[in-house]
């Protein structure tokens, strides 16, 4: 292996020099090997323990890779080049163009990159030949030349003088490049529908999920969503409203990760969707402003508005988004105790809710970016969050005994409110050093409060209708402060032109302290409840660190391994009862990519590694959460985290068909739906627990392909196998499922229909708890008006009110059986118009990822 050591301080005979030259060659190197071949080795000998059909598999596996490692020193040799330049408009360079590779035989696509903030651009580990480089911007004239040699390249554009002569036709399925560990959809030169949201255009990324709910998964995962490579803070319906009011149109492209590197955090059982913002370097003002409104039984609106101003080294930025609606759910339960040792029928209950809640959301950031010089840069943000929220649930249940005799009527009425306020603030500094160096460093502050109110009145009745005295009335209130305060640093580099090296720090301190304060009614009087009250503080301190390694491995391989090291230390106190926990854990998570193309039609890629599920702050908080006298949920404070070991097959059929498969062993399991059952209260417990084991096996594809100019189709299915694991050994549940989603877009003369049919069967969400089968569909129709700069758009989410969310629980003495309905349901009207120019504004978002455990 040759390597230039060359740029090294202190010359070829320095110390740094030899330290950095032995390392690469005679550790670095064989270690990555090793390390690769050692994740599938243990693979192997984790399947051969507990179950024996597979081990054919893996070894089969393990050969393979032994074979690619074998053919490591004569690939090595291969030669490949990196090609780098600037893009420029005179003395201004120019952001956000596009970079295009062409092979000059043909002028087919090799691969593209977006120029960055400062019009540079680089191609890395191209295959020695002949091309052809296109750069392209709107506005300007097309640059096409041949290309050889890998030094820097200038490139002025010129203003183009037939704009309103020009005719753009562009294809509606983006473009689709392949990288190590990751999977890019480039939308620059597509066609995207007027009107459409982020979460819409999600809809069109291979092997993406998006179900009735806005929920989002990814090969069969949850994902976490970034934007700009920052976090966004966000889940469950707040991610879903900040996707649906973001506008198609300005997303750049899609960087799909189903497997993380060492760079991100280990934790959570999910892959990464990173969406990157289109971006434009004139100066002057712009913006936008949205406006909607819907009804699905009640009347929601939603108005956003986002301006811009830019001036030489200077950028800022401010939005704003204010959504006032009321949303419901309808429930109902059947829940059947039964006797532990005869397994007889016992008692029978019927269970029916309606919850209603109103709600406003009110958030407001403000930011700005200064470049000090062309190699330092930085910028600050921050936001807020104000959302109020109020809901009254009436529910009734019916007690029955063993022979269908009513025991017991009870008539409940829940009011509760909270206020919620979030204060986000981020600095960031960016520099880079050298050529091919990038140092970042982020601070973050999370500062949440929650007051929360809850009236519990629970009335009991006779079958002759007359009032029991074992009802139960409540008043509590449940304050939550929480504090995160995180800080990182990355560098990204090369060590020559083929290596590429990626390093970090990061740590994060956390304290959340929330109180369960109750009172209760009796004997006519309130009286503090001392059983029920408690107040709960949790610290949490981790620290990281990763390394990360790639190359190209001569003209169609490709190898990549990180490892990154974290150590939590936290502690947990209930400061009623004295009782508390102190535990400090340190962990290693290794990664491993390696991919090979066959042809210009055919490649694969082949990861594994390591990651854990931490459980949320809310799982660990011990107190009770009311729904009515005979149903609650409280969290548990001597809940550990969960492992999972990973590898994952993939295979790209000329960036139209993709296929993937993975296998999966989790170990220490977190439970999420289980519960318990009280004979003498008749109350069921929601709650989190650990045990055993669990193997998932999931299957995909997904086919992309536009048929005419007019008319695209998007298509997916997943299959997934789910088998838990007692702590004998012992097979406990199995579940086999499948998902698909059909979607289908309409276009003419700036006109635009798209349509979206879901189904999923119904899986294992945890040992105890079983999905049911859920289908949806989507509709709407849109027109660009004023010259394209505003957009109209009617849209139909779930018109036949056909999607529901269904679960089955069971747990030792009991099987509770429930189907919601929602607030799908929704017809909107919506206007966006945009104004001024677009700009370049970097809009650091908050990088607190410890955020989504809250």
């Amino acid at each position: 292996m040759k390597i230039n050591f060359e740029i090294i301080q202190g010359g070829p005979h320095g110390p740094l020099f030899v330290l950095v030259k032995n390392f690469v060659n005679h550790i670095l190197v064989p270690t990555m090997c090793a390390f690769v071949l050692s994740i599938f080795t243990c693979a192997a000998n984790l399947v051969n323990s507990t179950n024996t059909s597979k081990t054919s598999l893996m070894k089969c596996i393990t050969a393979t890779l032994t074979t690619v490692l074998c053919l490591y020193a004569s690939l090595l040799q291969a030669q490949q080049i990196n090609i780098n330049g600037t893009v420029k408009d005179g003395q201004e360079t120019i952001a956000a163009a596009t970079v295009s590779l062409l092979n000059a035989t043909d002028s087919s696509w090799v691969l593209s990159e977006l120029t960055d903030d400062n019009g540079a651009f680089i191609l890395n580990n191209v295959n020695e030949g002949k091309y052809l480089l296109n750069v392209a911007m709107v506005g300007y004239d097309k640059w096409l030349q041949p290309i050889t040699g890998t030094k820097d390249l200038s490139i002025t554009l010129m203003r183009s003088t037939h704009q309103l002569n020009e005719v753009v036709i562009k294809s509606t399925v983006p473009t689709i490049q392949s990288g190590l560990g990751k999977l890019t959809v480039n939308f620059e030169q597509a066609a995207i529908p007027a009107g459409n949201s982020v979460l819409e255009l999600l809809r069109k990324a291979p092997g993406v999920m998006v179900d009735g709910r806005g929920n989002i998964s990814m090969n069969g995962k949850g994902v976490l969503v970034m934007v700009n490579g920052k976090q966004t803070y966000l889940g469950g319906d707040d991610l879903t409203n900040y996707l649906k009011s973001m506008s198609a149109e300005e997303v750049a492209q899609f960087d799909l990760m189903s497997q993380p590197s060492a760079k991100y955090d280990a934790e959570g059982n999910a892959g990464i969707i990173n969406i990157k913002l289109r971006k434009n370097k004139k100066a002057g003002v712009s913006g936008n402003v949205a406006l909607s409104g819907s009804n699905n039984t009640y009347f929601t609106t939603r108005n956003s508005g986002n301006l811009n101003y830019r001036k030489d080294k200077l950028s800022l930025y401010a939005n704003g988004s204010q959504l006032h609606g009321t949303g419901f759910m309808r429930q109902h339960v059947d829940r059947t105790a039964t006797d532990r040792q005869t397994q007889a029928v016992t008692q029978y209950t019927e269970q029916s809710s309606f919850q209603k809640e109103t709600f406003q959301d009110i958030n407001l950031k403000i930011g700005g970016d200064y470049d000090l010089s062309d190699k330092l840069s930085v910028g600050a943000s921050v936001k807020g969050i104000y959302h109020p929220n109020n809901q009254r649930d009436v529910s009734s249940n019916t007690i029955y005994d063993y022979a269908n005799n009513t025991i017991t009527d009870n008539n409940a009425e829940n009011q509760h409110s909270f206020l919620r306020k979030n204060l986000n603030s981020n600095a960031h500094l960016s520099c880079k050093p050298a050529k091919d160096q990038e140092i970042s460093v982020d601070i973050d502050n999370l500062v949440l409060t929650q007051a929360n109110y809850q009236n519990l009145d629970s009335k009991n009745y006779n079958e002759q209708g007359q009032e029991l005295n074992n009802g139960l009335k409540l008043r509590s209130s449940f304050p939550l402060d929480m504090n995160v305060t995180v800080g990182k640093v990355d560098y990204t580099g090369k060590l020559d032109e083929k290596w590429n090296l990626e390093a970090g720090v990061k740590s994060s301190l956390i304290k959340n302290e929330a109180g369960s304060f109750y009172d209760i009614y009796k004997d006519d009087v309130w009286q503090n409840d001392v059983s029920r009250t408690n107040n709960f503080i949790y610290k949490e301190n981790i620290n990281a660190a990763y390394v990360s390694a790639d190359r190209q491995l001569g003209k169609k391989w490709q190898a990549k391994a990180g490892l990154r090291m974290e150590n939590a230390n936290i502690e947990g106190l209930e400061t009623v009862t004295g009782q508390g926990f102190s535990r400090s854990l340190t962990s290693f998570f290794p990664t491993a990519f390696v991919s090979y193309k066959l042809n210009e039609a055919n490649s694969f890629e082949l990861n594994a590694g390591r990651r854990i599920e931490r459980p949320s702050y809310r799982t660990l908080n011990p107190f009770a959460f009311y729904l009515s006298q005979y149903t609650y949920t409280s969290g548990n404070p001597n809940l550990m985290p969960e492992f999972r070991n990973f590898i994952e097959a993939k295979h790209n059929f000329r960036n139209m068909l993709f296929s993937e498969v993975s296998y999966a062993h989790v170990y220490n399991t977190i439970n999420t739906g289980a519960i318990i059952y009280d004979a003498v209260t008749k109350a069921l417990q929601n709650t989190y627990v650990n045990g055993g084991s669990k193997t998932n096996i999931h299957c995909s594809i997904a086919y992309s392909k536009e048929f005419t100019p007019g008319w695209t189709l998007w298509t997916s299915y997943d299959w997934y196998h789910n088998d838990y694991i007692d702590g004998d050994g012992n097979s406990i549940a199995i579940s086999d499922g499948h998902a698909i989603t059909i979607a289908n877009q309409f276009s003419y003369k700036g006109w635009s229909l798209d349509t979206v049919y879901g189904y999923n069967s119904g899986d294992l969400q945890s040992v105890s708890e079983r999905s049911k089968p859920s289908h949806w569909t989507e509709a709407s129709v849109s027109k660009k008006i004023m010259k394209d700069a505003a957009t109209v758009k009617l849209s139909a989410e779930d018109p036949f009110a056909i999607y529901r969310y269904g679960a089955v629980q069971t747990g030792a003495s009991v099987v509770n059986s429930s189907v919601n309905q929602f607030a799908n349901r929704n017809y909107s009207l919506g206007f966006t118009y945009n104004f001024g120019k677009k700009q370049d504004v970097k809009q650091h978002n908050s990088n607190v990822e410890e955020s989504k455990r809250m």
